[in-house]
């Protein structure tokens, strides 16, 4: 309300209906704001182009029959790092006088990324590895794509199919 000398005198009433509307209005912002969020964040899913066999052995590093016995989490370069250890069956590409390798595996403990693939310890079927290139590191490999991991059940099929495509390559 204003008196004739131009003061305005506001009311409790008006004072609490100020309040409440100045509440309001950002508040209606962060909760439209953060329903956005939600929405994205959980509609992202990762994408993979399939690949052929001989494009997989191509792009591969080791190509082994094997099973996941075993995961431990290590320090390297003061990163906590998950790594599981695979008891090699058979070498289809790569040293065949190693019977281990070590597969980098995404951590648990931190907040996932729609692209992490995680495996099971018992898990056993054919991997295709790729050797994982950080600085100042050697020997731990990767599956991070679909593709890299057939389960046993599947797996006879792609395993001759790779079996072939290796002894190509080798004749070469």
């Amino acid at each position: 309300m204003v008196v004739p000398d131009g003061t305005t005198i506001i009311n409790k009433q008006d004072h609490v209906n100020m309040k409440h509307h100045s509440f309001v209005k950002p508040l209606s912002g962060y909760i439209v704001l953060l329903f956005i969020l939600v929405l994205v964040s959980s509609s992202t899913n990762a994408m993979w182009v399939k690949a052929s066999d001989s494009e997989l052995v191509e792009h591969s590093d080791v190509i082994i029959t094997a099973e996941l016995i075993a995961c431990t989490q290590i320090t390297i370069h003061q990163q906590e790092t998950n790594i599981g250890i695979l008891k090699v069956e058979e070498v289809l590409k790569g040293d065949d006088n190693q019977s281990a390798f070590l597969l980098a595996l995404p951590s648990a403990r931190v907040l996932r990324k729609s692209d992490d693939i995680f495996y099971k310890i018992g898990q056993k079927g054919l991997w295709c590895l790729r050797e994982r290139k950080l600085k100042g590191e050697a020997g731990i490999y990767l599956a991070d794509q679909p593709q890299r991991f057939t389960s046993e059940e599947h797996a006879a099929g792609q395993i001759e199919a790779i079996r072939k495509i290796v002894a190509e390559e080798n004749k070469q």
